[in-house]
């Protein structure tokens, strides 16, 4: 193979992985997080964090910094503690949408949402449509020409649901962390309490999806309104969850 050869198989794997780093896999709109935005996963393995007003928090692959885009080209690193926080609990809990998912079903992009409008269904696209993973960046860049992206060839499950990510107590919606801990608890009514990034004794509250966050230590007296049954549930499901392992 001469030179000139080499340098085309070097520009197509590197116009590859480029396109890999532009293509969606796993898409979370509205996560509880951030409920005004949309999380993903995309094919090269980067995770986003997109907003209405088109900022964009950004975690490139094999790296662990996060960095915030802004649409005038800026990007500032990302230190605050409780932001970093919930970014991670938002991708944990995708990976495991996105391994779980590749294994049973096999086809993306999966585009899913567990508001309370849309249930938790999760959507993937025609049949026509629907397709596995692109391939990964091969070190042999002749290799990168033979390989496709084909439909995959397990089928669909029909009753597939993201719910096996949600622990249930009573009418209670749990969420676990990439530790396998609960780390929160949402009610029918749309109240909303987590366990804080920064302490396992500090809670964030939200009497609504959109409402202001309200922080309170365990020891605080009293809790606010509405946070009590929250917090007592919560701490029930964990109890429970540290009995049967």
């Amino acid at each position: 193979m001469s030179r000139h050869e080499r340098d085309i198989y070097a520009q197509i794997a590197n116009a590859v992985e480029a396109m890999r780093g532009r293509v969606d896999k796993v898409v979370y709109h509205r996560p509880a997080q951030f409920p005004s935005a949309v999380a993903k996963i995309m094919e090269n393995g980067a995770f986003r964090i997109v907003f209405r007003d088109q900022r964009r928090l950004v975690q490139k692959p094999g790296s662990k910094d996060v960095q915030m885009h802004f649409p005038d080209g800026r990007k500032e690193d990302v230190v605050d503690s409780e932001t970093l926080g919930r970014f991670a609990e938002v991708r944990g809990f995708l990976k495991q949408v996105e391994a779980i998912w590749e294994q049973q079903i096999g086809r993306f992009p999966l585009s899913f949402s567990l508001s309370k409008d849309s249930g938790a269904s999760p959507r993937t696209p025609a049949l026509s449509e629907a397709r596995v993973p692109l391939a990964t960046k091969n070190s042999q860049t002749q290799s990168l020409l033979t390989q496709r992206s084909a439909p995959a060839t397990i089928g669909a499950y029909k009753n597939a649901s993201v719910e096996s990510f949600r622990g249930h107590h009573d009418t209670m919606r749990f969420k676990i962390n990439r530790n396998n801990e609960v780390c929160s608890v949402e009610s029918p009514d749309g109240r909303y309490l987590r366990v804080s990034s920064v302490s396992k004794s500090k809670f964030i509250f939200r009497a609504q999806p959109g409402a202001v966050e309200q922080r309170f230590h365990v020891d605080d007296s009293p809790y606010p309104k509405g946070a009590r049954e929250l917090y007592d549930c919560l701490i029930a499901e964990i109890k429970r969850r540290e009995r049967l392992s």
